[in-house]
């Protein structure tokens, strides 16, 4: 399906197939700058191995632009929630809008009245007539306005729910574009995430395929040593397998993961041994597949049983 947003030299040329021509971002990383890219078609590709202020740059000038054909859908990337019905209770809506009602009545029908004596030539209300006691509107008024209100509120839902679905058809056209800003390189990273085949497979999440996006391209290259080493050891930490990832891509992600730790310690920083490496795989794997033998290997360890644990990554 052709993305109906910010359209790239690839959907209008068909650069689906071939070689990546992606060029490398080297935007500011700091506040946007005046040579920012101003249109989706001038974005260039995103890749990996980008320094943190890059990537961070990137992603600001991709919301910035897409904000413009996808309102408050590119903004959810930004937000990381979904768009969602603004949903309001029946009854909080309509006394609402019942008060409000009385309120524009009794100021229509009594204080702007020339010549009344709470308001002056203006329509002001008179100091003295604040002490006096308020009017009030007719039951019977109140009652035929509630049943507006109830109009009213049978409107709103339905202007919600076709705010919801225009951005629902919107979702394919923003996967697409934001797709085909990836390079050949980022696809393949995104590809191994773990929610790939789960919500980003079918095409039809860009926050899906935004989180990913930004899960897997964090190099951990702000220029401070430990801190980029503490936040690489954290992400490490967190990898599991998704649910509907295979083993090969969990092994790739972990991988991938491990490798931005190694390539950042030095001679007497800790690294885990292979065994350690085993386990923290062997924990990180699906519940929903292999929580069954992960459950015994725990059981039969805290009844005091010795457990055969893997010795490396290729026994597990």
């Amino acid at each position: 399906m052709t993305s109906k947003g910010p359209k790239s030299s690839e959907q209008r040329g068909g650069g689906g197939g071939g070689k990546s021509q992606a060029r490398r971002y080297t935007g500011s990383s700091g506040p946007q700058q005046a040579s920012s890219p101003t249109t989706w078609d001038k974005l260039p590709k995103l890749t990996t191995g980008l320094t943190s202020g890059q990537l961070e740059q990137w992603k600001r000038d991709a919301i910035d632009i897409l904000a413009k054909d996808y309102g408050d859908l590119a903004l959810s990337l930004e937000t990381g929630e979904a768009p969602a019905m603004k949903v309001k209770g029946f009854l909080s809506f309509t006394e609402d809008a019942v008060s409000a009602f009385k309120a524009e009545y009794i100021r229509d029908k009594f204080l702007a009245q020339e010549g009344h004596p709470e308001t002056d030539s203006k329509g002001t209300v008179n100091a003295s007539a604040e002490q006096e006691p308020k009017k009030d509107v007719p039951d019977e008024v109140v009652a035929s306005f509630q049943r507006i209100a109830s109009t009213m509120y049978e409107k709103y839902m339905e202007e919600e729910a076709r705010r919801i679905a225009a951005m629902n058809k919107q979702c394919v056209q923003l996967f697409s574009a934001i797709w085909l800003k990836l390079s050949r390189d980022s696809q393949e990273r995104v590809q191994l995430h773990k929610s790939y085949g789960e919500k980003i497979r079918s095409r039809s999440n860009p926050l899906a395929l935004w989180n990913a996006v930004c899960d897997t391209h964090k190099t951990f290259n702000t220029g401070d040593q430990m801190y980029d080493l503490m936040e690489a050891r954290r992400a490490f930490s967190a990898v599991s397998q998704g649910t509907m990832q295979s083993l090969a891509q969990y092994k790739a992600e972990f991988d991938a993961a491990f490798e931005e730790v190694r390539s950042r310690v030095g001679e007497d920083d800790y690294l885990p041994s292979d065994q350690e490496l085993a386990y923290q795989f062997f924990q990180g794997l699906d519940e929903t597949r292999f929580g069954t033998m992960t459950m015994d290997f725990r059981n039969r360890v805290t009844t005091g049983q010795k457990i055969p644990w893997p010795k490396n990554l290729v026994d597990a």
